[in-house]
């Protein structure tokens, strides 16, 4: 006697219709988690330099965000707490406006030779940039033209 086996092709179409539908939600739930990471990624971090003046024209707005601002140090302004570690100091750019920046941290070495300072942190409503990072920009003694980069974070931040 022979058996034959009767598949029904209407129940097997329904399961893989399923799984295919199942893999699509997985794939755009995983697509979604990217594009959100990335997004939130580039918006905490995506802050371009600004300079003293354009700091003093917008101080309302800029208050208590996040900022990087580049200028010029005056190294006449340089207050150094070494007791404390507390840097204070003033940024200017080609409009005489100026920035005063207070840092705490170990003071860079080559703090009196900067010729840029690039500061991150957030303005107070005091005016005053509270810095966690610093880059200084100096220029090279051996080369016309060529800069050296020092970076330094305040510890803890």
């Amino acid at each position: 006697m022979a058996e034959s086996i009767v598949t029904n092709r209407s129940l097997a179409r329904p399961q893989s219709a399923s799984k295919r539908l199942k893999f699509a939600v997985g794939g755009v739930l995983i697509l979604a988690a990217v594009l959100y990471l990335v997004v939130n990624a580039l918006g905490s971090t995506s802050t371009y330099y600004r300079t003293p003046g354009e700091v003093a024209a917008q101080k309302d707005q800029l208050v208590g965000k996040p900022l990087r601002v580049s200028g010029k140090l005056l190294v006449e302004t340089i207050r150094w707490d070494a007791k404390n570690l507390l840097l204070d100091f003033e940024i200017t750019d080609e409009t005489g406006a100026r920035l005063p920046i207070h840092f705490e941290g170990v003071k860079p070495d080559n703090m009196t030779e900067a010729a840029e300072v690039i500061a991150e942190g957030k303005l107070g409503s005091d005016g005053v940039l509270y810095a966690h990072s610093l880059l200084l920009k100096c220029p090279s003694r051996y080369e016309e033209g060529q800069t050296t980069e020092i970076r330094v974070e305040s510890p803890g931040k």
